[in-house]
């Protein structure tokens, strides 16, 4: 892969212009800061916008996700980031059309975010045109309007006026919402907050010029209504809260300018609210310096240090340092500026910037040591994304780069080293069933430097493989590794590491050090608990060790606690969509189908969980209904019935109630994960139909994929494990078949165990 480029922003003139005249609907009179909405006139026809490149076909998820990095690492202007938003957003607003096509309206407003991000703050400057997502959005606004819903209908209105300028019906849906939400034509004081509130989650959305100059007018209006209140003691709560955002004033209104790249139309305002409540003078001082002949880089990153104090606007703070870069563009600082406030959102882009400053100051060791742990970051990405086509390609650059770094600093290492990076591609192609690869990878970063992680990850291989002396060997080496680091760490690895241990030594038939094992992993759970201390209530560490005191309970035959910790666990983080998948591969193979129904029913009530997952846990649910002979969940055969699209899980949904015949689904079943997940959903058909011999003999299909990291690898393991809880007799042969070779056809999308 070559090296990536930073996009270069807006360029910055040079000096500021004197006196600028606002672009925007300021309207100020006297000293004192008075903002009015501007008025809702038809705004003049644009000229025609020249013709567009062709769009750049985006052929699946894989392909977007890639596509997307590029589109958003281009400059604004580039024709071939225009013909890859074009193929983006169609790509996007296919998957809104079906969404809403399902009825799951928030779900398709969640993808056309996505499809608004594609447009940049400043080329919304450019009375764009885009009538299919104008079109969308109008469909969609349709719906919210008859929900009530003022957030979404306000942000959909915005998209509208500015891709049809012409549209007057939409400025008067806007203009009546935002005078309801107003209280009238005056600001109320809750209407008013109310108002800013649903605007700045507008602005966020889709960073238009009609957005900020509403927005902008009525944070002068909160302002001249909240300044009187100042010096008047401490009056109600109400009060107090209006004093507290007119001190904002000064932040909000730069924040708001700079997300748009407009530093001077900040400078102006904040200059205006000089010596009244509200004043920000580090501020207003650092935006002037930066505005001035005499500017320097480290002016720019006072700005951006300021208005991103915040990590919600890290964003803001990455265009303020991409700005100063093109002014500047020999200054490594700036580019530290960019890749410091990119890294948390924007892997791609924080990489490009910490290159460059590496080339322009190759002595830098701060931009060496982001590097690495952003590389060793990206990786983990691309194994989330299934990406293991372009991992050993990363990988090599990566390589090369800790090559150039040794060089660079001899006998002094980063601290983020080789090894985080081979383990990564380690675990990309174990859950890419490339199990030999895996352990190839997994033995190189040992090799760099023994880490409790890649010993770990060695373990579970071995468990799985059934090579259960190499299996503890591996977890009895990675806790002693763990030892050393104390605290809440060492807690989290000794709880993790003794559940493995423990079952490898139950599969060994050593139960007497697999209980010992068990009780060390509870107690390290539970002191991990103890230390989370206040975030015990809901966070998602406290899920992740709930649902792992579950299964040790479950497992040292104390079931009761163990169903209550599975339980605990989804009601810690209600919004965690793995918690309820992962509670289910695990309710499901041993029969709780009381404890399993109530997770599934909340899981299908969470927009957050996906509807491949929500298809997974119903074709599990059904499964356990079947085994149990009883009644069949008529709200998971629903689900199913409603789900549609082209994706391995709508065939899935489709084969399930009848709508695929099983030749069809078996000539869709074009990749190992797939022929793995139809071997095991077919099984369990098999064993429906009174056919345990032929279901056992798909179960280990399944094993012989080495698709470990699917829970369904799991489940068949357990199956084969106890088939007396099945009613079938005794598996054969052993359930440890050697993994295949897989093929080398990406991975389809599934949920995964680790």
């Amino acid at each position: 892969m070559p090296a990536l480029k930073a996009r270069p922003p807006t360029p910055a003139p040079s000096a500021p212009q004197s006196s600028p005249a606002p672009r925007l609907a300021w309207r100020w009179l006297g000293a004192a800061l008075v903002l009015a909405l501007p008025a809702c006139a038809h705004a003049p026809p644009p000229p025609p916008a020249p013709p567009e490149p062709e769009a750049i076909r985006i052929q699946n998820d894989d392909d977007y996700t890639r596509r997307r990095a590029d589109h958003d690492n281009l400059p604004v202007g580039a024709p071939e980031r225009v013909a890859l938003r074009r193929g983006l957003e169609a790509w996007l607003l296919e998957q809104v059309g079906r969404e809403r096509a399902n009825d799951r309206q928030d779900e398709a407003w969640e993808v056309l975010q996505r499809a608004l991000s594609l447009w940049d703050a400043d080329e919304l400057k450019r009375a764009p045109r885009d009538e299919p997502l104008a079109t969308a959005a109008a469909d969609l606004e349709r719906f919210y309007r008859r929900r009530g819903a003022h957030r979404e209908v306000i942000a959909l209105l915005g998209v509208q006026i500015t891709l049809r300028p012409e549209d007057g019906a939409a400025r008067a849906r806007f203009a009546e919402v935002t005078r309801w939400l107003r209280s009238g034509d005056r600001c109320s004081d809750t209407g008013c907050d109310k108002l800013i509130t649903e605007l700045e989650a507008a602005v966020a959305a889709w960073p238009a010029p009609f957005v900020v100059e509403q927005l902008a007018g009525l944070y002068g209006l909160r302002h001249q209504g909240g300044a009187t209140l100042e010096g008047l003691g401490s009056g109600t709560m109400a009060d107090l809260l209006r004093r507290r955002a007119v001190r904002q004033t000064a932040l909000e209104l730069a924040r708001l300018y700079l997300r748009v790249s407009e530093p001077d139309q900040a400078l102006a305002a904040l200059r205006k609210l000089a010596g009244q409540p509200g004043d920000d003078e580090d501020l207003r001082e650092a935006l002037g310096r930066w505005r001035s002949p005499a500017a320097r880089p480290q002016d720019v990153v006072m700005v951006a240090a300021l208005v991103g104090r915040d990590p919600a606007y890290h964003p803001i703070a990455v265009r303020v340092c991409r700005a100063g870069a093109a002014r500047f563009p020999d200054s490594a600082e700036l580019q530290l500026c960019v890749g410091e406030f990119a890294q948390r959102d924007q892997v791609v882009v924080a990489i490009s910037a910490f290159e460059r400053a590496i080339s322009l100051q190759p002595e830098r060791r701060e931009a060496w040591e982001a590097l690495a742990m952003l590389h060793q970051l990206r990786l983990a990405q691309l194994v989330g994304d299934e990406r293991t086509d372009l991992l050993e390609q990363e990988l090599g650059r990566i390589e090369a780069f800790h090559e150039a770094a040794r060089r660079r600093f001899p006998g002094d290492a980063l601290k983020t080293s080789l090894a985080g990076a081979l383990y990564e591609v380690g675990r990309g192609f174990y859950q890419a069933g490339h199990v030999d690869e895996a352990v190839r990878y997994l033995q190189r970063s040992l090799a760099v430097q023994p880490t409790a992680f890649a010993r770990e990850q060695l373990a579970v291989i071995e468990l799985k493989r059934e090579r259960l002396p190499e299996a503890v060997a591996l977890f009895r080496g990675a806790l002693e590794e763990a030892a050393p680091r104390g605290g809440r760490e060492q807690s989290y690895w000794q709880g993790k590491l003794y559940r493995g241990l423990g079952d490898a030594l139950e599969d060994q038939g050593n139960a007497r050090e697999a209980a010992e094992a068990r009780r060390k992993s509870l107690a390290a759970w539970d002191r991990l608990l103890t230390q989370l201390g206040q975030q015990r209530g809901e966070s998602d560490e406290v899920a992740e060790i709930e649902l792992e005191r579950g299964r040790l309970l479950y497992a040292v035959g104390e079931r009761e606690r163990g169903l209550a910790a599975v339980e605990r666990a989804i009601d810690a983080a209600p919004e965690r969509s793995s918690t309820y998948a992962e509670a289910l591969a695990f309710l499901v193979p041993r029969g709780e189908l009381g404890e399993a129904l109530d997770a599934y029913h909340r899981a299908l009530g969470r927009a957050v969980v996906s509807e491949y997952i929500k298809v997974y846990a119903s074709l599990w649910i059904l499964d356990l209904d079947r085994r149990l002979k009883a009644p069949e969940d008529p709200i998971a055969r629903g689900f199913l019935e409603g789900v549609r699209g082209p994706r391995w899980h709508h065939d899935l949904a489709r084969w399930a109630t009848g709508r695929q015949t099983d030749e069809e689904l078996a000539s869709r079943a074009d990749t190992p994960a797939k022929r793995c997940e139809l071997d095991f959903y077919q099984a369990m058909r098999s064993l429906a139909a009174g056919r345990g011999t032929e279901a056992q003999a798909q179960w280990r299909k399944v094993l012989a994929s080495g698709m470990m990291a699917f829970f369904e690898f799991d489940m068949a393991a357990y199956y084969l494990r106890h088939p007396a809880q099945l009613g079938l007799p005794p598996a054969t042969p052993s359930v440890a078949a050697p993994p295949a070779q897989a093929g080398t056809g990406p991975a389809a999308a599934s949920p995964k165990k680790r």
